[in-house]
């Protein structure tokens, strides 16, 4: 069985939707362009390549906050917090993975498959994100 570190994974998140790199997450605004540019820039990308993916967390964010400060916008504390209380069932620091040989037999979902099902990332095809 694998295992992924809960702080990496919060650390990616992070690196990934804090866009001005304050150490917060404004959940009004959690797309992200998968090219990682700068507003400038992905205005004039957004206007010139229209097929380019946009991807959001929107939900994992909203809950994060309301779980934390409930301010609108998330830092990695209350992030690392939320992840770690609801799905690092064993408090270890790490979201279990099922292997292959889980998956062949049908045994349970690990920890981080839980997150995902509930959390994965949502393409959003106009960069608006419905609620």
């Amino acid at each position: 069985m694998d295992k992924i570190s809960v702080n990496k994974l919060v650390d990616s998140i992070m690196y990934k939707y804090d866009r001005n790199n304050d150490g917060k997450i404004d959940i009004n605004r959690t797309t992200l362009l998968n090219n990682n540019k700068s507003e400038k820039t992905r205005t004039e990308d957004d206007f010139l390549n229209s097929g380019v993916k946009e991807f959001s967390r929107q939900d994992l964010f909203k809950d994060s906050d309301k779980f934390g400060v409930k301010n609108k916008e998330i830092n990695r504390e209350e992030l690392f917090n939320f992840i770690s209380k609801k799905f690092d069932m064993d408090q270890d620091g790490f979201l279990s993975t099922r292997d292959l040989g889980g998956m062949i037999k049908g045994s349970a979902l690990g920890e981080y498959e839980i997150f995902l099902r509930e959390y994965d990332e949502v393409e959003t095809s106009d960069g608006i994100i419905k609620n």
